[in-house]
């Protein structure tokens, strides 16, 4: 079991508002409440499955995790101002938590017996 993986998914949940917060002060407010709306949902949605310790929640967060990791790195690489590039990296590294330890989860359980199942059929 690999809690700090759902741990770190929580935290980029909790800290989507800092990220989204320079597309709230523009004069784009719609926009940045659709980001915040729609970023959340998404970052939330595998945490029930994961605390219920259900692979397939950890793979969709593996998935999830990979799109966040592009785009920290993106935002760390090409950042407006300091400030956007220290919260890339702080979600790129968050995103690898996730992803490593959705990883580390699913290697961790039991496979299946290929003979087992094809005796079946």
């Amino acid at each position: 079991m690999t809690p700090w993986a759902a741990t770190a998914l929580l935290a980029q949940a909790a800290l989507l508002p800092l990220w989204a917060a320079p597309a709230l002060t523009q004069a784009q407010t719609p926009a940045g409440l659709l980001l915040l709306s729609t970023g959340f949902i998404l970052i939330a949605a595998p945490l029930p499955g994961m605390r219920r310790l259900r692979p397939r929640a950890y793979i969709w967060a593996s998935i999830l995790a990979l799109f966040l990791l592009v785009h920290g790195l993106v935002d760390a690489w090409a950042p407006p101002h300091p400030l956007a590039a220290a919260r890339g990296l702080v979600e790129a590294i968050l995103a690898s938590l996730v992803f490593f330890g959705s990883l580390r989860f699913i290697r961790s359980l039991p496979r299946p017996d290929r003979k087992a199942r094809h005796a079946q059929h």
